[in-house]
């Protein structure tokens, strides 16, 4: 039983100093794709929704609240400094580097950007993650049936950690 011991505390001993600590260098200009965001989003009416576990991919963002609200966000390119896109019509197909869309769903509808008045999100990109901030843009209101005809302001952000 002694050898046993022994034998076990040699081998434990030599994984526990097998394992360390690997520094990696990051590069601080390069944008983040695998870490989450945190994102807002707030209707004119007063109904506002927030959550913490957005996923970014590529040009492409989700932010699920649960399954009745979500932010969708598609970039034209991934910003690699601070500016401003023009947000435009969702049905917009190819979107220019300067460009972003939008599509929230909110209790079975959505609502898409409407591109109708000329709103830009500010963008800011900094230690590699990136920031999207909108305030009071144009949105058309879709149902289940199609079009509903009305429009919503909506403001928000995304930010990732």
């Amino acid at each position: 039983m002694k050898n046993f011991t022994l034998i076990t505390i040699i081998i434990l001993s030599g994984i526990m100093a097998s394992c360390g600590k690997i520094d990696k260098k990051e590069d601080p200009n390069a944008v983040a794709a695998d870490t989450v965001a945190a994102a807002y989003w707030a209707f004119d009416d007063g109904d506002t929704l927030l959550t913490y576990n957005s996923t970014i991919n590529g040009t492409q963002i989700e932010s699920d609240c649960n399954f009745n609200n979500k932010m969708w966000i598609v970039l034209g390119a991934v910003p690699t400094s601070n500016g401003t896109m023009k947000i435009v019509n969702y049905s917009k197909g190819t979107l220019a580097n300067d460009e972003l869309k939008i599509d929230i769903a909110r209790m079975g509808d959505d609502y898409l950007s409407a591109g109708s008045d000329n709103a830009k999100a500010r963008i800011i990109v900094q230690d590699g993650r990136i920031s999207i901030n909108f305030d009071t843009v144009v949105f058309a209101r879709f149902g289940t049936n199609g079009p509903e005809g009305d429009s919503l302001r909506i403001s928000g952000y995304l930010d990732q950690k």
